[in-house]
């Protein structure tokens, strides 16, 4: 995955009195608490979780870096005073809900991943799926456009968040999703599903499912000024084996690279996207459709030179996270001012790719979460991060419904009960069958096969009739290339028409064509034999 599992490892550690406990070091007069999964389905602000990994390898083996500055209570995040182990007596009577010394941030969830210290209940995986995973699906499925995003300094545990080892946040959504597509197909619900995966790198976009992994995509906007990417592979899913399938794939693609601070270091913003349509058929000949879609996305970490060591094609991938992050943060910045007054500031979405397109997940119509991933020994990078959650936590959304009710008309309702589209299916099978006489060893794929080699041979006699006949076979290949494709052509025309003309009974084509083609080809293959005959008879 994007961030490897020995840089990023979530093992639970016993507390060594480096926080809690000891001589050194002033305990904090901290109830037990749990972590809380409180959350305000109130209104539609963006929801905010924050949570704090556990040290990494090389931080543990480094006595210098192993001091935690992190402390939860229930939904509050506390960050200590920079110089806490260092004066600890300057804290020993300190309460840090009270004290200004502490820095207090609330939150809608406190996930504690730090260690067993036996204050905190230790949030693993499955703590982090129930705390937002489960909901945002739900809500998805109800038709609501949602978006998770992890946010967070580089190796702060947003890629082991998001993705894991197979048991992260999008693994488990897409393993739930097709248990719950079951229960709805249940119901007489018809249900259709896509993915989508791409990669924002260097500020350009790349499919990630795309067998090119050099083609950058183009950014355009829709009617309703919505952005998307123009010829992204939309890969229609039947099971959670496929998504695992293609969603493996596209990591392998991702970039990463080593820095100092990260073993396996997200040199890019990753976008995995889930389309969900659905069809419910009620009674008095009303059809309910649902589209929605679930965007969870996994952001590159902002970087310090100074501690990544970065140089070359390293610093200008650092520089162009930290470019697209700083938008982030600046649009954020604008719309939290937006929600609490009423002289309203323009947007800049299309300031850098990722804040245009997330577009409509910060800004627009969707249920949104911020997973705000720390470090807990980075004091100013923490600071950082945790300063642009609250924003964010004042951020509100439009969230609505993606539904519409379709009634049919009698026209429509008579045409499905009608002879008419049986005689269609016939047409399409009658199509098809012509198709694969033409691509395997029928009549016209031997004509094809002898003109071809005809056309081939060379003879000392240039007079003008060997000319002649030369030229009528290269005619004839050129009109059988030529039919060929018509009728290819018209094949994936009526397959298309099939499936339109459920919606649209008056775009149906003249079944004559049909016709038209099949006397075509018998046409043409009686002048083909002919043809052929003279020439061989001539050479």
């Amino acid at each position: 995955m994007a961030e490897a599992r020995d840089s990023m490892s979530f093992q639970v550690e016993k507390s060594e009195g480096n926080l809690d406990s000891g001589s050194s070091v002033p305990p904090l007069k901290l109830g037990k608490i749990r972590n809380s999964c409180v959350n305000n389905k109130s209104n539609n602000s963006i929801r905010v979780i924050v949570r704090v990994r556990p040290l990494i390898a090389r931080q543990s083996t480094n006595t210098n870096n192993e001091n935690c500055f992190i402390k939860m209570e229930n939904s509050t995040t506390i960050l200590l005073p920079r110089d806490y182990y260092e004066n600890p007596s300057s804290y020993e009577n300190a309460d840090p809900i009270s004290s200004n010394d502490f820095k207090k941030f609330y939150f809608d969830n406190c996930l504690w991943s730090f260690n067993e210290n036996g204050y905190n209940e230790y949030a693993d995986q499955d703590s982090v799926y129930n705390c937002c995973g489960k909901e945002f699906l739900n809500h998805t499925l109800e038709g609501y456009n949602t978006c998770i995003f992890a946010y967070g300094q580089t190796g702060s545990g947003k890629s082991y968040t998001m993705f894991g080892d197979n048991d992260g946040l999008i693994p488990k959504i897409t393993s739930d999703l097709f248990k719950e597509i079951g229960i709805l197909q249940e119901q007489n619900i018809s249900i259709k599903i896509t993915i989508s995966f791409f990669e924002i790198y260097n500020e350009d976009v790349f499919d990630l499912l795309d067998n090119s992994t050099t083609t950058k995509k183009r950014i355009r906007e829709n009617l309703q000024g919505l952005p998307f990417v123009e010829n992204l592979n939309e890969i229609e899913i039947n099971s959670t084996k496929e998504i695992f399938k293609y969603l493996n794939r596209g990591n392998s693609k991702r970039k990463t690279a080593s820095t100092k601070s990260n073993s396996r270091s997200s040199r890019s913003h990753a976008v995995f996207s889930i389309k969900i349509h659905q069809k419910e058929y009620l009674i008095n000949e009303i059809i309910k459709e649902k589209i929605s879609h679930l965007r969870l996305v996994d952001l590159a970490g902002s970087e310090r030179t100074s501690n990544t060591g970065n140089v070359g094609l390293r610093l200008k991938e650092g520089s162009n996270i930290n470019k697209s992050l700083t938008s982030l943060g600046r649009i954020l910045t604008i719309l939290s001012e937006n929600a609490t007054s009423q002289k309203k500031q323009m947007v800049p979405y299309r300031e850098s790719t990722l804040t245009w397109l997330l577009k409509e997940s910060i800004g627009g119509n969707s249920k949104s979460c911020m997973i705000c991933c720390i470090s807990p020994t980075d004091y100013e990078e923490t600071y950082s991060s945790l300063r642009y959650a609250t924003l964010t936590k004042r951020i509100t959304n439009v969230a609505k419904l993606n539904n519409t009710e379709i009634r049919k008309s009698r026209h429509l309702q008579e045409f499905e009960d009608s002879e008419e589209r049986e005689n269609l299916y016939d047409i399409i099978n009658d199509l098809k069958s012509q198709l694969s006489d033409l691509n395997n060893n029928s009549i016209s794929q031997t004509n094809l096969n002898k003109l071809t080699n005809l056309i081939k041979f060379n003879d000392d006699r240039k007079d003008e009739k060997f000319f002649q006949l030369k030229l009528e076979l290269n005619k004839n290949l050129n009109a059988h290339n030529s039919l060929t494709k018509d009728l290819n052509d018209y094949y994936q025309l009526m397959l298309t028409r099939e499936n339109e003309c459920m919606a649209n009974l008056n775009k149906l084509y003249d079944n004559d064509w049909a016709k038209f083609y099949n006397e075509d080809l018998l046409d043409f293959e009686l002048d083909l034999d002919k043809s052929i005959k003279e020439f061989e008879t001539y050479c």
